[in-house]
């Protein structure tokens, strides 16, 4: 009982953490957004100096929200989960399950070649939309859109908006390649549920078998390469603040919003 109370206690622990920081984040993103807007009004410009300066006015919540998510990771360390909580069940993995309770192995052929066929689509859709894309990117050899305004101070913008149809496509096509293979393993697992009901009213009965163990093995190792990946980008992030890297890099955005893009 003792123990069940202390768990009981970690997940709301864990409840409360998860809303604040989601609600802290999105805060810290609008503050970004104002400072943002805040130097545009005041008309100085994107500099060093007034980007510093107005950045320096939050650095405050900032910190908190930076602490935040180091205290999520040692409490997660801490006081890992007792045991994974529902979620998301894969559809690959419920239509394997249901194929190794059927007594042969060629059932569904026609749903997984309707699914290859679909990716096969949008993988051809995915390499014209690239090349096309890449092509307006990376060309001149067109007619501008307008030999004055924005477009012609700026053909960056005007290759960007040419571009943008193809990558819109090609996004577009792996959003409904996705739809129709989570259609297709739905339909399939129905009529293999079927099949399967219809095998024991006949007295044909496949017993499961018994999965590998190696889930939990696997989901710490991915937990342990996540804490490595993140303490090598602070590593990284602290090594470039000390060298100048930092201030260098927030020079060539400025640059670059207030030259090429022409923000401000």
């Amino acid at each position: 009982m003792v123990f069940l109370h202390n768990q009981n206690k970690i997940e709301k622990i864990r409840r409360v953490y998860a809303l604040f920081l989601g609600v802290w984040t999105a805060f810290v993103g609008a503050l970004f957004i104002l400072q943002v807007w805040r130097i545009f009004l005041s008309g100085k410009g994107f500099t060093v100096e007034s980007v510093s300066v107005k950045f320096l006015e939050i650095l405050a919540p900032f910190l908190i929200w930076v602490a935040a998510i180091v205290f999520g990771g040692v409490f997660a360390l801490a006081f890992p989960a007792a045991e994974k909580p529902l979620g998301y069940i894969s559809s690959k993995n419920t239509l394997r399950k249901l194929k190794a309770r059927l007594p042969q192995k060629d059932g569904g052929r026609y749903a997984f070649n309707a699914r290859f066929a679909a990716w096969c689509i949008f993988f051809i859709v995915a390499i014209v939309c690239v090349v096309v894309s890449g092509a307006y990117l990376t060309s001149t050899a067109y007619e501008p859109v307008a030999s004055v305004g924005f477009f012609f101070e700026h053909q960056e913008a005007e290759r960007l908006v040419r571009s943008l149809p193809w990558i819109f496509s090609g996004f577009g096509a792996a959003i409904a390649s996705s739809y129709f293979e989570e259609y297709s393993l739905r339909k399939e697992i129905s009529l293999l549920k079927k099949e399967i009901a219809e095998n024991a009213k006949n007295g044909i009965v496949v017993k499961k078998k018994s999965a590998p163990k190696r889930v939990k093995n696997s989901e710490k190792a991915t937990f342990y390469v996540r804490v490595a990946i993140g303490a090598l980008a602070v590593v990284f992030i602290v090594c470039g603040i000390a060298n100048g890297g930092m201030a260098d890099v927030l020079g060539k955005a400025i640059n670059i919003c207030t030259q090429c893009i022409g923000l401000g």
